[in-house]
């Protein structure tokens, strides 16, 4: 009974390395262009609270939102629409 188990569980865990490895070797873009893509864009939105640089803002959103594209995050798409927007008209309200 015991070694029916122990085969049982043996293909379970080869199929799931085996599904572990088509998705790691098969996947188009690198593992690291989501964290490059969404640190260098965060970067830059920081720098345009700072520096008060439209163009800094823009292509921050533009960044992060190639980030959510990369990742499939919608979420992380429309909250980062709703940041840039709301920083546009809270600096643009300001004068700044």
């Amino acid at each position: 009974m015991e070694a029916i188990q122990l085969a049982r569980f043996a293909e379970t865990a080869a199929e799931q390395t085996a599904a572990c490895r088509h998705i790691l070797l098969n996947d188009a873009l690198p593992l690291w262009l989501f964290p490059l893509l969404l640190l260098s864009g965060a970067l830059l939105q920081l720098a345009f609270l700072r520096l008060r640089r439209r163009l800094l803002l823009l292509l921050g959103a533009l960044l992060v939102l190639g980030a959510a594209a990369v990742d499939r995050d919608l979420t992380l798409a429309v909250g980062q629409i709703f940041v840039a927007a709301g920083l546009l008209r809270l600096f643009d309200a300001n004068g700044a």
